[in-house]
């Protein structure tokens, strides 16, 4: 079982400040990074499971995971766990605990650890703290990192007492000592991020990098040649740019780090050999050289790192360094698919252009199928598009206002600007609901105040529409949506309880 590394890092670095258990739970849900099975097998069948989504072919490609889970495939039981856990945009916890049971009795460590958070937070069970430790230990038992890192938290937190910083480091420090790489990565970014009120010790997070580099972990080679090349407290750093100026960061070696990719990319590490397309791209440690990266990008797609390949499509559409070719980039967003199933944002892409009328292969089917698989991985945007297809029919697709209203309310509720809009128009006009003159009025102001011109224009007819002492009601209304998109963010099933 492994990380589609890099980006997944990152993406962990935005959501660890704002969830309670580290690993497979999150307050967001929108933003599961996608995972990959050794088990070819189900893998094979998890990648038809998720091609299936929102047909009606789903049940069928479930039941064929499931088979493996019932024969006493652990892998395929955690991965139908997690896939209800966290791979949906609403939980079913009963389906995910009673999967996540079965892959725990036959010893599959991070079921357990996954499990356990369920028990910590109380999702789909009554919150148990003991027995939540008592899953993480066992996730731990396991040699799972996992649960040796949520063990940790515990004690960092204070979850049964006191916080115990001490207890906390020796429970990662066991794992170290058992030589459990994915550890190591975890005390890297506790040191280097300063996480749990740790102090920031960033020679120590590179010691631990190179440790699990040691360890055969590609993860922490690529990382570890990642920040020498960039530095964490460069002017460029992106999102470690909160170092800049500390005594505390990392220095950039350009020519270091890009030996050390050039190094990890004759061993086919696949994301160091991304990772050097990239430094290419930009010029980092060498002279910009755009054909090169395109080289090393094309060799790590075909080596299986996903990046890679939506890399290639995206140098191809931007039209920044090499001349914009769209049938290329079209072929390299179904590479990226096709790589990864769960790719919100290439199956987004792929389905704006199928559905653009001016597209050669204009075909809302096609676009439909690959917004609702685009929605189903986190793609917010994708809720507006799918209000479209339904707004005003789509080739053989009918007209459904009613469909098209109740998208455009879930994409607003997820705090997508131009389905705010849309779903105020909708209100205004009666479309696919009651005519609600206050609450259109209450989602376009909030549209129109996160920079919508369309919103802002949608409003000035309110000014003939609504009195004086209306208009003041209706700002009234304005308050409550706030709130609930609020709340939303928090709890991104509410998005789809029609309340609004």
């Amino acid at each position: 079982m492994r990380f589609l590394t890099f980006l997944t890092f990152l993406s962990l670095l935005l959501l660890f400040f704002c969830v309670p258990a580290h690993a497979d739970s999150y307050s967001d849900r929108m933003e599961v990074p996608a995972i990959t099975s050794d088990d070819q097998k189900v893998e094979d069948a998890m990648r038809a499971m998720y091609e299936a989504v929102g047909s009606k072919d789903f049940d069928a490609a479930q039941a064929n995971v499931q088979k493996l889970a019932d024969a006493g495939n652990a892998e395929a039981a955690f991965r139908l766990g997690r896939y209800y856990d966290v791979e949906t945009p609403v939980p079913d916890y009963p389906k995910a605990r009673a999967f996540y049971e079965k892959a725990v009795s036959e010893g599959h460590g991070w079921a357990a650890n996954n499990l356990g958070v369920m028990y910590e937070r109380g999702a789909g069970v009554d919150k148990n703290i003991p027995k939540a430790r008592q899953l993480f230990t066992a996730s731990a038992k396991a040699n799972d990192h996992h649960g040796y890192l949520n063990l940790a938290r515990l004690s960092f937190e204070g979850a049964e007492g006191p916080p115990d910083v001490a207890k906390g480091l020796a429970t990662l420090e066991e794992a170290m000592n058992k030589k459990i790489a994915g550890t190591f990565v975890d005390a890297a970014n506790i040191y280097q991020y300063g996480l749990f009120g740790i102090p920031e010790n960033h020679p120590k997070a590179v010691e631990y990098l190179r440790e699990g580099a040691a360890l055969k972990s590609a993860e922490a080679a690529d990382r570890l040649a990642y920040l020498t090349l960039y530095g964490d407290c460069a002017a460029d750093a992106g999102l470690l740019a909160h170092h800049r100026g500390s005594a505390l960061c990392v220095p950039e070696n350009p020519r270091k780090g890009l030996d050390m990719l050039e190094g990890l990319a004759s061993k086919d590490n696949k994301e160091a050999i991304t990772d050097l397309g990239s430094a290419y791209w930009v010029g980092a440690g060498v002279d910009r050289d755009p054909i090169a990266a395109i080289k090393y990008w094309q060799e790590a797609g075909n080596l299986g790192d996903c990046r890679a390949w939506q890399k290639l499509a995206a140098a191809y559409k931007d039209n920044k360094y090499i001349t914009r070719d769209d049938a290329q980039a079209l072929d390299y967003l179904q590479q990226a698919v096709s790589c990864n199933p769960r790719d919100a944002d290439s199956l987004y892409y792929l389905g704006r252009h199928y559905f653009a009328k001016s597209s050669p292969d204009h075909d809302c089917v096609k676009a439909e199928r690959l917004f609702q698989r685009a929605v189903a991985n986190g793609a917010r945007e994708a809720y507006t598009d799918l209000g479209y297809v339904y707004d005003r029919g789509c080739d053989s697709i009918a007209p459904d206002k009613k469909k098209a209203f109740d998208y455009y309310l879930i994409g607003a509720k997820l705090d997508v600007v131009l389905a705010q809009n849309n779903f105020g128009a909708a209100l205004k006009h009666g479309w696919g609901a009651d005519k609600d003159l206050f609450k259109a009025f209450a989602w376009l102001s909030v549209a129109a105040a996160k920079g919508s011109n369309m919103a802002k224009h949608n409003l000035v007819e309110f000014d003939f529409l609504l009195s004086r002492q209306q208009k003041q009601d209706a700002l009234a209304a304005i308050a409550p949506v706030k709130q609930l998109i609020a709340d939303t963010k928090i709890n991104s099933a509410l998005a789809f309880d029609g309340k609004y």
